[in-house]
Order: structure tokens, then C-alpha cells, then sequence
């Protein structure tokens, strides 16, 4: 698998389990388009890079977006993680994604 795939197959991943747990559509989560899935996207960009160790380029790559966007994306993921609701939410997320890959 080139590295290119893994990113697609990460970011696939994160995708699958923020739909599980939140009942979205992974098709509208992966669709850069899609304002109202923006943060669902965002988190699976996050999980793809922080948890699933996929450099940051090519899941821009994968995802159709300039690095510039996932980029914002991490950083609005990483403060929302302030919150402790939203952390332990981000950090049941993190614990499904070995179950999927």
C-alpha cells in the first residue's frame, strides 16, 4: 500500500468511527463541500494525523484540502479538547479507532 493510500485508508477510518458514534454519514463526512459536516471532517482529519500517525500533507491529499485547512481543522479539534466533555468525547472516539482499522 503506497503511502498516499494509508492516508485515504486512515482518514476512512476516522471518518467510519465519527459516523458510528455520531450517527453522521461517512460519505458527507469525507465530502470537503459539506459545511455542515465540517467538524465531523475535522475530527476524522484529527484522528487520522494524531492518532493514526498520518502526516499532515497527505491527508490534506487525501481529503482534497490544502494542508492549510487540516492544519485549522487540528487546531480547532485540540482547543475544543479544553472542554472535559469534549475531550472525554475525543477520547472515546480515539479508543474505537483501533477496533476499526
Amino acid at each position: 500500500m503506497s503511502p498516499t493510500e494509508c492516508a485515504v485508508a486512515a482518514l476512512e477510518a476516522s471518518a467510519h468511527v465519527v459516523a458510528r458514534f455520531d450517527g453522521a454519514d461517512v460519505g458527507a463526512i469525507l465530502r470537503p463541500s459539506r459545511l455542515a459536516d465540517r467538524q465531523r471532517r475535522q475530527l476524522a482529519a484529527y484522528l487520522a494525523v494524531t492518532w493514526l500517525n498520518q502526516p499532515l500533507k497527505r491527508v490534506a491529499r487525501a481529503a482534497g484540502v490544502r494542508p492549510f485547512t487540516i492544519r485549522h481543522g487540528l487546531a480547532r479539534i485540540e482547543d475544543l479538547r479544553d472542554v472535559p466533555e469534549a475531550d472525554a468525547w475525543i477520547s472515546q472516539l480515539e479508543e474505537m479507532l483501533p477496533c476499526v482499522v
